[in-house]
């Protein structure tokens, strides 16, 4: 066989194996999942991940690249995705912040070729009385989660792009805020860094925190002018909740939305068709809820729920 048609032997071969819509095109999901400091372990001080559940709910997703956040037992989860999904490959952060809660990448390697990956500590080391104007972050693993960034292939077409996975500061304390903002400026900086290359497709999925965003309070502001900034758009926009919390310290339990999608104008040349959320935000309509009717997702496994955009 001549090189000429072992390579287009191959290409075949690879399109053979993409996942396929119902129409024929191949289908492309990205997803965002924070799953609650995953450990499968009895540890003092941390809830037990019912892994038959969160298998359960990985499963439903099918989803070709996962950006996961709160990854505590990094072995732990590194065992239980290579048992349970053979076409899955992890990558996780090494900086963790305070709570050693790990940023990470699973990705079907059926799809994707990893070419990279490194921390982007800046984010991380950001002092408590950080000023959105004067703070740049430093280049320590500090008290916050590092941002990973990973470049990657995309095996049907040969193009390259950048993953970006985040778990910004969390709260809605001016404090907190604060400092999450300086996290923005940091995005918009490392969009403009990573793009000045010749890869310009990105993807930059995760915990966002955004606490003021379903009341579109200046915090939703702040999020939205980055993406401004940064040239990115939200592509999970249409989801409409990711988290539930105990806002009154009753037995209700109210949505919120901290997780999201978003990417360059025409990432990987491909449109993104529909966005949407999985497990107990699907389940109850991101409806206010008690926390019963949320169920053993939200009780052993996260707060939050995967968001999901899918390609065509």
């Amino acid at each position: 066989m001549s090189l000429y048609g072992l390579k287009k032997f191959l290409i075949t071969l690879t399109l053979s194996l993409l996942p396929l819509s119902l129409n024929g095109v191949l289908a492309l999901d990205f997803t965002s999942y924070n799953i609650r400091v995953f450990e499968p372990n009895m540890v003092k001080g941390y809830e037990v991940t019912d892994l038959g559940e969160l298998g359960k709910i990985i499963s439903r997703m099918n989803s070709e690249f996962i950006s996961v956040q709160e990854i505590r037992n990094k072995q732990a989860f590194k065992k239980f995705i290579k048992k349970n999904y053979k076409h899955y490959e992890v990558v996780l952060g090494s900086c963790g912040g305070t709570g050693r809660q790990h940023v990470g990448f699973v990705y079907d390697k059926r799809v994707f070729r990893k070419v990279s990956t490194y921390e982007d500590m800046r984010f991380s080391d950001i002092p408590r009385k950080a000023s959105v104007k004067r703070s740049r972050g430093s280049l320590g693993c500090g008290s916050l989660r590092s941002v990973l960034v990973g470049r990657f292939q995309y095996l049907a077409t040969g193009r390259y792009f950048y993953a970006v996975g985040v778990h910004l500061k969390a709260g809605g304390t001016p404090s907190s805020m604060e400092r999450r903002w300086v996290q923005y400026n940091l995005l918009v900086k490392l969009v403009k860094e990573l793009t000045s290359s010749k890869i310009k497709d990105i993807v930059i999925m995760g915990d966002f925190n955004t606490t003021g965003y379903l009341e579109e309070n200046e915090d939703y502001d702040r999020f939205k002018q980055m993406l401004s900034r940064a040239k990115l758009k939200e592509l999970s926009r249409d989801a409409p909740c990711s988290a539930y919390w105990n806002k009154d310290r009753n037995e209700y339990r109210y949505p919120n939305k901290l997780d999201h999608v978003v990417a360059n104008s025409g990432f990987l040349r491909k449109y993104p068709s529909r966005s949407q959320t999985f497990s107990h935000c699907k389940k109850v309509r991101c409806d206010i809820v008690t926390e019963t009717k949320l169920g053993t997702s939200y009780e052993k496994v996260s707060d939050h729920c995967p968001v999901n955009v899918s390609f065509k």
